[in-house]
């Protein structure tokens, strides 16, 4: 179904916020996400309790994200791609039958000492006027 995403993120005290139109599947704990970002298409999957984030466009990136895990995600720019070490602290979730809420803790690691927090709130909610 049709419908709006708002997307706040905060990293080093910093926040940002958008929104946009996207497309949206809403099921049971389980959603996908899809809209585009100036010259980029994102999808956000949240399924049994894992989120991915995928985006292709001016450049690449590849994230499964598991509550409680590190794990490997993929950078792509300019043609060369690299590992990105990322440290989910959190994932919290609600999905309706046309809305969802989510909200990430996450550190990407650089090296053994550095890391950026990001806190992620990604509101979805479909077009009631899909059904009038």
């Amino acid at each position: 179904m049709k419908g709006t995403v708002n997307i706040v993120t905060t990293t080093d005290g910093k926040t940002s916020e958008f929104s946009r139109q996207a497309e949206c599947t809403f099921g049971l704990n389980s959603a996908r996400i899809c809209y585009r970002e100036e010259s980029a298409s994102v999808q956000v999957i949240l399924q049994d309790g894992c989120v991915d984030i995928l985006r292709k466009g001016d450049y690449g990136m590849s994230l499964h994200l598991v509550e409680g895990e590190t794990s490997a995600g993929t950078l792509e720019m300019g043609g060369k791609a690299g590992e990105l070490c990322i440290a989910v602290d959190r994932i919290g979730y609600s999905v309706t039958a046309k809305s969802l809420l989510l909200k990430l803790q996450y550190a990407i690691l650089f090296g053994e000492e550095e890391k950026q927090e990001i806190n992620l709130r990604l509101y979805a909610r479909g077009d009631n006027s899909e059904e009038k």
